[in-house]
C-alpha cells in the first residue's frame, strides 16, 4: 500500500512540476513601451531574452498540442496501465484523474504565481536599479561641488 501511494504522490508531483513551468511561461509578463526619454535615464536596458524563449516554447508547445491532440489520449492510457502494471493498482481511470487534476493544478499554480508574484519582483528589481542610478547622481553632484568649491558638503561615515 505504501509503494502504490508513494507512486501516485510522484506522479502527481512531476504532473504539477512539469505543468506549473508551462504556466510560468505562458504567464510571463511583456514589458511596457517605455518613451525614447525614459529610456535615456538609464545606462542598461534589461535583458528581454526570458521573454523571446518564453514566447518561442509557448507558440512550440501550443502547435505540438493542438497538432498531436488526437494523441494525448492513448497516451494517458498507456500511462495508466503502465503505472497499473507497476504499482498493481487495478483503477486506470484513478490514475489518469490523478495526472489530469496535478497537472491542471502545475499549470494555474505556475501561471498565476507569475502573474501574482513574478512580476512583483520584477518591479522591486526595477525600482532597486532606479534607486540605485538616483543615489549615483546624487554622489556624483556632491564629488562635483566638492571638487568646484573646494569644500566638503557630503558627511563622511
Amino acid at each position: 500500500m505504501f509503494s502504490i501511494c508513494s507512486t501516485l504522490l510522484f506522479i502527481a508531483g512531476a504532473a504539477f512540476a512539469f505543468t506549473s513551468m508551462i504556466g510560468f511561461l505562458f504567464g510571463i509578463p511583456r514589458p511596457a513601451i517605455i518613451a525614447e526619454s525614459e529610456k535615456s535615464k538609464s545606462r542598461y536596458i534589461g535583458n528581454d531574452n526570458l521573454l523571446q524563449v518564453s514566447d518561442w516554447l509557448t507558440k512550440i508547445i501550443l502547435g505540438l498540442g493542438l497538432t498531436q491532440l488526437h494523441e494525448i489520449i492513448p497516451l494517458l492510457k498507456k500511462t495508466a496501465v503502465f503505472i497499473r502494471i507497476s504499482t498493481k493498482l487495478d483503477n486506470d481511470a484513478l490514475i489518469v484523474l490523478i495526472i489530469l487534476y496535478y497537472a491542471c493544478l502545475g499549470f494555474l499554480f505556475g501561471y498565476l504565481w507569475t502573474r501574482l508574484y513574478f512580476i512583483r519582483m520584477l518591479r522591486a528589481s526595477d525600482n532597486d536599479t532606479s534607486n540605485t542610478e538616483e543615489t549615483s547622481a546624487q554622489v556624483n553632484t556632491h564629488i562635483t561641488t566638492d571638487i568646484k568649491t573646494g569644500v566638503i558638503t557630503a558627511e563622511k561615515k
